[in-house]
């Protein structure tokens, strides 16, 4: 079965939403790559984000 765009829209978005929300650092890593395998379609994109929003700011997606 084939997913149309905005149900892939949804998966990306979710994993994303995961990273933001992330409950603690030993899982963030882990949805990190998640969001990559996910991102292999659009690999440039994912590299924008790590460089420009994962890597700098990786101590403020963990929710105090």
């Amino acid at each position: 079965m084939l997913l149309d765009y905005a149900e892939v829209w949804d998966v990306v978005m979710d994993a994303w939403g995961t990273i933001m929300d992330c409950i603690d650092a030993n899982s963030f890593d882990g949805y990190v790559d998640r969001l990559k395998i996910l991102y292999t379609p659009w690999l440039l994109f994912f590299e924008y984000v790590s460089t420009t929003w994962i890597i700098p700011h990786k101590e403020n997606f963990v929710k105090a």
